[in-house]
């Protein structure tokens, strides 16, 4: 699957440097779904350009943080996410299931990040 998205990704680079197809290359270089345990931390390591971000979460929600971003709306805790950030230099997206008395533990995130 993996194999696939990089064969897309690649063909629409070509169709966009030969001034066929869209002129707008979206590469997706985050696409999964994952538990993060109480107190538990995700990053996922981004290189100069423009992100999307679109995150959802069970139960309680998770923290978003961009590092290395411009212009990035970063939230304390979110049941739904959805938001764009041009990094810089190498940068990251962060999550993080912040520990909270008396409610459930794990929350099941699923994360697709875009380079725009």
């Amino acid at each position: 699957m993996k194999s696939l998205r990089l064969l897309a990704a690649a063909a629409a680079i070509l169709m966009a440097a030969c001034g066929g197809g869209d002129s707008v290359v979206q590469i997706v270089v985050v696409d999964e779904t994952r538990t993060l345990a109480e107190g538990a931390q995700a990053s996922y390591p981004l290189a100069m350009g423009t992100y999307r971000a679109e995150i959802t979460s069970s139960r309680n929600g998770v923290a978003v943080v961009w590092v290395g971003g411009t212009g990035c709306q970063s939230v304390a805790e979110t049941k739904s996410y959805n938001a764009t950030c041009a990094v810089d230099a190498v940068g990251a997206l962060a999550l993080a299931n912040p520990t909270l008395l008396g409610t459930p533990g794990d929350e099941l995130v699923s994360i697709k990040i875009t380079r725009l």
